[in-house]
């Protein structure tokens, strides 16, 4: 058992494109069913789910790409990988407030106005309506994973250290 959790952990260090697959299919599946079990709605929360997965897609990629290729000591690795929650969430907000604020520009017809102003204001009401109101429980557990995964993958890439 102990010899192919340290496989796993090997692969994730070597497969950064399988890795993120499976994070992102993870997160969108955990946010489709938690948000299918409070509001039964099909299409919004398939809608909600492909964007969390898209997003979980592109961040984890992203993390993978720097925590096992360009970082070199492991304290800024680890620092990366504890801010992973921080930078998720935000990107989620931020993902969701301009899609919806496109959305509504195209579906009811709103001319683009030159006003920042209120465009500010509204992305801003948009990125907070998901925050207050989405699913913790599918970003926790991805979270959760990511960090407990790429741990085991750290732990088992045997990276040199920065010699003095």
């Amino acid at each position: 058992m102990q010899s192919k959790f340290t496989q796993i952990c090997v692969k994730i260090h070597s497969n950064r494109l399988k890795t993120t697959i499976f994070l992102a299919i993870f997160a969108t599946l955990a946010t489709f069913i938690v948000q299918y079990f409070f509001t039964q709605s099909l299409f919004n929360n398939l809608l909600l789910s492909l964007g969390t997965g898209v997003c979980a897609f592109i961040i984890i990629f992203i993390l993978h790409y720097f925590i096992f290729q360009k970082l070199r000591t492991r304290l800024t690795k680890y620092i990366f990988l504890l801010a992973f929650p921080v930078v998720y969430l935000v990107f989620l907000i931020s993902a969701f407030g301009i899609v919806t604020l496109l959305f509504d520009f195209i579906l009811f017809n709103v001319p683009f106005i030159n006003q920042i102003y209120l465009l500010t204001w509204s992305f801003l009401g948009k990125g907070y309506i998901y925050a207050a109101f989405s699913p913790k429980t599918p970003f926790i557990l991805t979270s959760i994973l990511v960090i407990v995964s790429f741990l085991c993958g750290l732990k088992n890439s045997h990276t040199q250290t920065e010699q003095d």
